[in-house]
């Protein structure tokens, strides 16, 4: 997990659910960084590009 993430913090929001998502899609993978998880992402044949699930919000 992130450091800092969850001390004082009570806030929820889509920022925080998408980088719980991507800690635990890095746990899984056992991926250590940001770049370790990109990496095994690309050789396995998946994409490393983000789509939104939802219209933003501004």
């Amino acid at each position: 997990m992130r450091p800092g993430l969850d001390i004082g913090d009570n806030e929820s929001g889509t920022i925080k659910d998408a980088t719980q998502q991507l800690d635990l899609e890095m746990t899984l993978r056992g991926a250590r960084t940001d770049g370790e998880f990109l990496h095994t992402r690309r050789a396995d044949g998946q994409s490393l590009l983000c789509l939104l699930r939802s219209a933003p919000s501004f």
